[in-house]
This record gives structure tokens, sequence and C-alpha cells, in this order.
């Protein structure tokens, strides 16, 4: 080829390539990618079903314990159900044939053994000088013994007002101490007691050495005490049977109050 020929013909080649790759390099790699499309639909949500349960954080136990309730002296005790405080002695010859249980707000003595002789008293407290009173019924055979009792001491002995379901009553000095079991004080009748399956009040009062008892009100007899001269103990209840059964005897309540 004549040279004066090649040379444009290089020269134009030349331009063409140049031209071409500055064409490519200003070209992209690729077309850049299309937006997303906003949704038409609010997502569901799915609930997880994996959670765990809560953990509940203990609450501390206090340092110092609640103060113990301090038991009351003087009230009125009504036998719910939570009646606690009073435990019971007896004169039998063992327990199968009597119960004592608080039922509908009362205190029920439920005997069907002749002779038994069942006492409960409030454990909690000491007494000296004291007034006792009581509603009772009658529930049972006409022929039974309701007693009050202060200053019980289990190792010295206690007073006991007795009144019988006959219209009569009875003070007693338990000497425990002496061993010599039931001594009479002082007897008599009572005659406005309502004898039967009736509803009686019996009060008493302990004041130094004066023992008064009252019935329905009145005051039946008062009896000054010089020879066994009980100073101090627990206050309580009880009910004898004889020879005639059943005896059910129910007290409504019982206040301890001061003489």
């Amino acid at each position: 080829m004549n040279s004066k020929l090649a040379k444009p013909f290089l020269l134009l080649i030349g331009f063409i390539l140049i031209v071409g790759l500055a064409c490519s390099a200003a070209a992209p790699d690729e077309a850049p990618a299309a937006e997303p499309a906003a949704p038409t639909e609010e997502p569901t949500v799915v609930p997880p079903t994996d959670v765990p349960e809560p953990t509940a954080t203990a609450i501390p136990e206090p340092t110092t314990p609640p103060p113990t309730p301090t038991p009351q002296r003087f009230f009125t005790e009504e036998f719910g159900d939570d009646f606690a405080g009073w435990p019971y002695i007896y004169f039998a010859d063992d327990d199968s044939g009597f119960d004592v249980y608080p039922e509908n707000d009362r205190l029920v003595f439920d005997i069907q053994d002749e002779n038994n002789y069942v006492y409960t008293y409030y454990e909690d407290q000491v007494y000296d000088d004291v007034h006792l009173e009581t509603e009772v019924n009658n529930r049972g055979a006409n022929t039974n013994n309701v007693s009050l009792i202060c200053r019980l001491d289990l190792d010295e002995g206690w007073y006991e007002f007795n009144i019988t379901s006959g219209g009569y009553y009875n003070f007693y000095a338990y000497d425990i101490a002496g061993d010599t079991g039931y001594n009479e004080l002082v007897t008599g009748g009572v005659k406005n007691l309502k004898t039967g399956k009736e509803t009686n009040l019996y009060a008493v009062t302990c004041d130094g050495k004066t023992l008064t008892l009252y019935v329905n009100g009145k005051e039946i007899k008062s009896f000054e005490e010089n020879k066994y001269v009980f100073k101090e103990g627990m206050v309580g209840v009880s009910v004898s049977s004889f020879d005639i059964l059943p005896v059910n005897v129910e007290f409504e309540w019982f206040k301890i109050m001061e003489p």
C-alpha cells in the first residue's frame, strides 16, 4: 500500500476507536433499579406465639416480725367460728359422753352421759376482781347445772356459782391445794328462774372476798368468803348432767367486765 494513503486510513481507524471507547466509558454498566410500588393495603400483624410469661418479683419478707396481738382483757365473747383460747376440763370417766363446740355463734354443751361435769375457761387472762354475765338457753332435759367460774387456778382451786334448772343455787369453793374438792359455801332458791326450755340471764361478781349472784337482772345472794380466799385466776362456764338425759345447753355470749 502507498504509505501516503495508509497514514490517513490509520488515523481514521484510530479516531473511530477513540470515539467508541469514550462512548462506552460514559454509559453506565446497569440501568438503575425501579422504585418499589407503594402498598395498597395495611399489613397484617401476626402476634408472636413464643413470648415468655412475665416473671413475678417476690416481695421480700419483713426483717422484723409483726407484733403478736395482745389478748383482750374485758370483752364480750360471741363464740364465732374462730373460737379459740378456751380449753376444757371435766369430771367423768372419759370424754366420750359429752361434746363442747361453737355453733351458730353459740357455745354448745351436749352431754349424753350421766354425772358429767364439764368446764371451759378463758386461758389468756388472769383476773382478781371481775364481773361476768351470760345468756343461757336450755334445749335439753330440765335437770342440769349451769355454772359461772371465777379465780380458776389449776394449782389452787376456784369459786363456782351453780344454778340448777329446778330453781336453786349453790356457791362452791373447789379446793385443789387442800385436796378437799367441792366445798359448799351457801345455797338457796331462785324464784325468778325460768324453768324448762327457756332462756335466762346469769351474772356473778367476785370483788375482794365478796361473791354475788344475779339471775335475770335481780341480785339473788351476796356472800363474804373468808376460808379459802382465792386471790386470782381465770374465768369460765360449766354445765353438769345428773340422771336425766340428754343435757343440751347453749351460751349466747359471755361478758368479762370490771366489777
